[in-house]
């Protein structure tokens, strides 16, 4: 059945991917959309959690007072995922969000446009998730659009195949 753009934002923003191979996929769509001058490729990325999948006290202290309830809505959710050059995921481990920013192999030091973006959080907590998700559900509706409606008569004939741009 046809789903609407709700449904599809809504299902691809909190969708919990259950692999880290998982979401790389959708996230290098995204990505090389974006930024179109260099290929990011399954090969030469890994997947980062950005906030750390064993909380610390300082990733709880961002998070507030629902701590538990945030990391476990968005853990493993688009909004909270990345992609980072091969080798870079292990030096960022479970860093704090103001130091996985400003490390060398860091945030704001990638060659990814949407991993720079994330400069624009002094703390990444439930707010900048759904900012954050709501950009990537956005670049997603201008990747995948249904194709048009045809009308015959009286029934209207609609693939449920999303297409690439």
């Amino acid at each position: 059945s046809i789903i609407s753009d709700e449904e599809f934002i809504d299902k691809l923003k909190y969708y919990k991917f259950k692999t880290s191979a998982g979401p790389k996929p959708v996230l290098l769509q995204i990505i090389n959309f974006e930024n179109p001058e260099e290929k990011f490729t399954l090969y030469n990325t890994s997947t980062e959690h950005i906030m750390v999948q064993k909380l610390t006290k300082e990733w709880i202290d961002d998070l507030g007072q629902n701590y538990k309830e945030i990391h476990e809505k968005y853990l493993n959710t688009l909004c909270n995922l990345t992609l980072l050059p091969k080798g870079h995921n292990s030096a960022l481990s479970n860093l704090s969000f103001p130091k996985k920013l400003v490390h060398e192999k860091g945030y704001l030091n990638s060659k990814i446009p949407l991993n720079q973006q994330l400069g624009e959080y002094s703390v990444f907590n439930e707010k900048a998730l759904e900012h954050r998700g709501n950009i990537l559900v956005d670049v997603a509706l201008d990747i995948w659009q249904y194709p048009p409606s045809v009308v015959y008569g009286e029934n209207t004939i609609q693939s449920t195949l999303m297409e690439s741009k």
